[in-house]
């Protein structure tokens, strides 16, 4: 099966920034099927790309990357066999020998991931043309993306800082510290604005759109509207319709401790969480710290209460992260 890349959507941002209910949100469109997170292009996969296709697959790195939890979830949620999977990647594999603009380890990549696409589009009960992916570090690879799928389109969604990093602070797979998970959601709003830029510089800025999270929890008709006329698509109100439990679900079971939250109604209370559920002196010191981010962001920022101890836990807290790394580096290097 060709791939079409104007028909495929990458959703990214930061985790804990809303991405896996907006998958949710727009895998309820009947043109549009999502799958669960693949990480595919922010993993190094380690594979013998100088073998020819036969000795590929039966390689031991090629099982190894069919027992990766990533793949392995996208074959649970999909009732599918890995000899399905081997077959589909065999024609995709045929399709992309003609790209002579390809080197041999790149029609491996993009016939693995055509894979993914092809079989969640095939399986899909409503007869899906658009594919859906949901990973929020592939804003970091959004330039390999469009090496492989020069029209894909990307929606980018942003949310406050302070209530990614209270959510982020919750998590089991999130490092503990309040500056580290802020400096965490610093680095995705650089990533944001860096492609953002490239994007426009390269004349692809019809193919980017930065969805507020707050919006969709206040106006959530509207933003998914403007979605949409970015998509190329009609606007279904079933979009918005959490009466039914679709097959296909955006995460696998053992996220939902962390995500079940997808299956609710938009919830405007999870707008200024933080302020709730953080101690005022972390909140404090978590609008100086990401001051400048938010407010290019056009967050508002309250820093009346700012004092010395606020600066000096940052500052601290600051040293001990760049410590800790350079620790690891000089270990790396021993």
């Amino acid at each position: 099966m060709k791939i079409d890349s104007s028909k495929l959507i990458f959703v990214v941002g930061c985790p804990r920034s809303g991405t896996t209910k907006l998958t949710d949100i727009i895998n309820r469109h009947s043109s549009i099927v999502s799958s669960s997170e693949t990480h595919f292009f922010n993993i190094n996969w380690d594979l013998a790309f100088n073998k020819d296709l036969e000795d590929f697959i039966s390689s031991d790195k090629f099982s190894n990357f069919l027992e990766h939890f990533r793949i392995q979830d996208f074959l649970k949620l999909n009732k599918l066999s890995q000899e399905v999977f081997i077959e589909e990647f065999k024609k995709n594999y045929s399709d992309n020998q003609a790209l002579s603009n390809l080197s041999s380890k790149d029609i491996y990549l993009k016939s693995l991931f055509d894979v993914i696409v092809s079989l969640s589009l095939q399986n899909d009960q409503y007869g899906a043309s658009i594919f859906c992916e949901k990973t929020p570090q592939h804003i970091r690879s959004v330039d390999k993306i469009l090496y492989y799928y020069p029209e894909a389109k990307f929606i980018h969604v942003i949310r406050d800082g302070r209530d990614v990093v209270n959510s982020l602070l919750k998590m089991p797979w999130r490092p503990d510290g309040l500056i580290n998970n802020a400096r965490f959601w610093k680095k995705f709003v650089k990533f944001g604005f860096a492609m953002q830029n490239h994007l426009e510089q390269n004349g692809k800025q019809n193919q980017w759109f930065n969805l507020r999270y707050e919006e969709l929890l206040e106006s959530p008709e509207e933003v998914l509207h403007l979605m949409c006329d970015f998509l190329g698509l009609e606007y279904e109100a079933a979009m918005l319709e959490n009466d039914e439990i679709l097959d296909s679900k955006v995460y696998a079971d053992w996220e939902s401790k962390w995500k079940h939250k997808v299956n609710l109604d938009l919830d405007m209370a999870r707008i200024g969480a933080y302020k709730k559920e953080m101690p005022e002196d972390d909140q404090i010191t978590l609008n100086w710290f990401i001051q400048k981010e938010l407010e290019e962001l056009s967050y508002e920022v309250d820093m009346k209460n700012l004092s010395y101890k606020h600066l000096n836990f940052a500052v601290k807290s600051y040293i001990e992260l760049a410590s800790h790394k350079l620790l690891r580096f000089l270990s790396d290097l021993v």
